[in-house]
């Protein structure tokens, strides 16, 4: 099914992909770091933005929508679903503490991508039963770039997710090149990278980097569960 010309993003597992954080942003701005990131076959960004007002919101997610869509690739918005509804977004990522996921599944429709976060165990069990289309593990390792984060999943947290669950998984917190072959290999359908690749001196070769490593766990993973 197609959203405009593009395909549904529902049924893809993302791979890696990027969480924006203008602050991590140190050798370039965000949109070249988004343009670095989708150069590198990124298929996902996923904007996240805690101080501007909804104006100010609006037009940048707008600007930046038109530039991945440029590339054929997918925009969500973090939190804020008026957003996304305003400006035809692809998807909702939503924190526990923001809009009840069918209150926001009534609002876009059954067409729109919509990840919840998940900071513990009983999260997880409620999430299982909503009309989420992803689940994000949050934090999967201690991360700086959230500080009043919940503990950490860890990689045992993943495992037992997975086992629970064949709902897409996505991973984010301390998500790097370094680690993104052990998570994939664990049945983590995407990684969630913010300032692995935010504040890389190259990002689209960090970007490569960590979406390589990845496919190579997710290829074992495959192999392991007998679906290659």
């Amino acid at each position: 099914m197609e959203i405009g010309n593009r395909i549904n993003p529902k049924p893809f597992s993302f791979g890696a992909y990027l969480v924006t954080d203008d602050s991590l942003c140190i050798h370039y701005s965000i949109d070249k770091v988004i343009e670095f990131s989708l150069s590198a076959g990124i298929k996902l960004i996923q904007i996240r933005e805690k101080s501007l007002k909804t104006d100010e919101f609006t037009k940048k997610a707008e600007r930046l929508l038109a530039l991945v869509h440029s590339y054929g690739a997918y925009l969500i918005i973090n939190d804020r679903v008026d957003i996304a509804k305003s400006i035809g977004a692809d998807g909702v990522h939503l924190g526990q503490s923001d809009m009840p996921v069918k209150e926001a599944r009534a609002l876009l429709g059954n067409q729109v991508w919509i990840g919840l976060s998940v900071e513990n165990d009983s999260h997880l069990e409620s999430a299982i039963h909503l009309p989420c289309d992803s689940i994000a593990l949050s934090p999967l390792f201690p991360t700086q770039t959230k500080l009043d984060a919940s503990s950490p999943w860890g990689l045992d947290g993943l495992e037992r997710a997975r086992a629970r669950t064949n709902k897409h998984i996505t991973v984010i917190g301390g998500v790097n090149a370094s680690n993104s072959f052990e998570i994939a290999k664990l049945g983590a359908d995407s990684l969630a990278v913010v300032s692995a690749i935010c504040s890389a001196k190259d990002p689209e070769i960090i970007a490569r980097e960590i979406q390589r490593e990845f496919q190579k766990g997710k290829n074992d993973y495959l192999k392991n569960a007998g679906l290659s």
